[in-house]
């Protein structure tokens, strides 16, 4: 992701339905605000085009019992999970 189209980055990204998704401010990214002063200027910000539209009753907030089934099975994953649990909406 990023601005510069000839190092093969790209603004935006294509996600199916029925995918978790989550933004973050890369660490780099919110350390430089944090040295310059410009913490408030430093956002992250996921925008959903939806169709053929968006009802709030269908859309669900990740619990931790989902964050531990997409982990099931996968090998180091309560470790890996720890990563994502403060994503996680408390219930």
């Amino acid at each position: 992701m990023g601005a510069d189209a000839s190092a093969g980055e790209t603004r935006q990204l294509f996600v199916g339905s029925n995918v978790w998704k989550m933004s973050q401010i890369p660490e780099d990214d919110a350390a430089f605000a944090k040295k310059n002063g410009v913490e408030e200027r430093v956002g992250c910000l996921i925008t959903e085009v939806v169709s053929p539209g968006f009802v709030w009753e269908d859309h669900e907030w990740m619990t931790m019992k989902d964050l531990e089934d997409v982990f099931e099975g996968v090998e180091g994953g309560k470790e890996k999970m720890k990563e994502f649990v403060k994503y996680i909406r408390p219930e």
